[in-house]
């Protein structure tokens, strides 16, 4: 622990700074402390934004963020591919469930929901009649502190039920490395009190528990342990959280599920390869895919190689062509993949770290 830590006020939820970089403490990381510029997050050098900002979550503590009747969303599938837009596509998408990001369902500048009726959403995202719609927060930081700035999201997020959303990811609030760990236990506020926001308006959520050290973790399996309207949780691995650094979320992740009382679902983002250790650990696990949609924009097409991998070849497509077979393709593609490895983890079979599933799968048709 550095040096500084010990006389902080705040050491007790952080748990202090530790790092190999030759610093006093977490000040040392803020933009001021480093080039003479103004802060970059959570600062107490500048006194009236450091006031402004504790106020606007109410401390950093968990203690206060508001209890709320449970709330649990009707099972979700293993697999759900994530939809955009309906750009290109003429047809209505039958994929079963779909998930949507948040900022997609309201207007960034006014603040308001974009659609008034469930038919003007599916019209928007080109999706059947009968599809499920889950939500999630996961997006660019510049997208969800547009959600942060709303003035009434308890209003926006009762726009949802008439959309027929059944369940929502909290907005992944961003633990940067390179601001102070205030900043860090600021945004870990912000997502427990959005948590407590949809859960009050009725709208089952996912909580996503963002940690940058083995003492938010603890504080988050505390919460979660002492409320049990907690009963999703959400990840994601796609920004920050590469090699070994992903190896240590994981095994946070386990932890937590591990010391939880109860059984636990959770939704994730990226992390294939850290399926096997998850599925084991908590109940049920459902992955949300951008995949499909990405890769259908660029032209892509998938096909399954051995080891339920896909594998991406060009597909070029008529210009002005419609994408519709082209998407559809690739999610029922990338879905046989999610069944087809979920299977050899109930088997047992294979090994957890190398996702190796050997000669048990055949490859698809090219």
């Amino acid at each position: 622990m550095k040096l500084g830590c010990t006389a902080c006020p705040e050491l007790n939820l952080c748990g202090g700074l530790r790092i190999a970089a030759g610093v006093f403490d977490c000040r040392s990381l803020c933009a001021c402390a480093r080039r003479g510029k103004r802060c970059s997050g959570v600062c107490r050098r500048d006194a009236r934004v450091f006031i402004r900002r504790v106020r606007d979550v109410g401390g950093f503590e968990f203690d206060n963020v508001p209890r709320c009747a449970r709330a649990v969303a009707r099972a979700v599938p293993d697999y759900v591919p994530i939809i955009y837009n309906g750009t290109n596509r003429t047809g209505r998408l039958d994929a079963g469930m779909v998930a949507v990001p948040l900022l997609s369902l309201f207007n960034r500048q006014s603040g308001t929901g974009r659609f008034e009726t469930r038919d003007e959403m599916l019209e928007f995202f080109r999706l059947s009649r009968g599809t499920r719609i889950i939500v999630t927060g996961v997006a660019e930081d510049g997208a969800i502190e547009r959600w942060w700035s709303f003035g009434d999201r308890a209003r926006l997020v009762e726009t949802l039920r008439p959309l027929g959303v059944e369940m929502v990811t909290t907005p992944n609030y961003s633990l940067f490395t390179d601001v102070t760990r205030l900043d860090n236990l600021q945004n870990m506020k912000r997502i427990a009190l959005t948590f407590a926001e949809f859960m009050t308006s009725g709208m089952p959520c996912a909580l996503h528990v963002n940690g940058r050290t083995p003492r938010d973790y603890e504080r988050w399996t505390c919460f979660v342990t002492e409320r049990d309207e907690v009963s999703s949780i959400a990840f994601e691995f796609t920004t920050g959280t590469a090699g070994t650094r992903g190896d240590w979320h994981r095994d946070q992740l386990v932890t937590l599920a591990r010391q939880v009382s109860r059984p636990l679902h959770l939704v994730v983002r990226g992390g294939r390869r850290h399926l096997q250790p998850l599925a084991a650990a908590f109940a049920t696990v459902t992955v949300l895919d951008a995949a499909p949609y990405v890769k259908t924009k660029h032209r892509q097409r998938a096909r399954l190689t051995v080891g339920a991998e896909l594998e991406w070849y060009l597909s070029r497509t008529p210009k002005g062509g419609a994408l519709d077979d082209l998407l559809h393709h690739n999610i029922e593609m990338a879905r046989q993949s999610e069944e087809s490895r979920r299977g050899w983890l109930r088997a047992d079979y294979g090994h957890a770290e190398s996702g190796d599933l050997g000669p048990l799968l055949q490859p698809g048709p090219a």
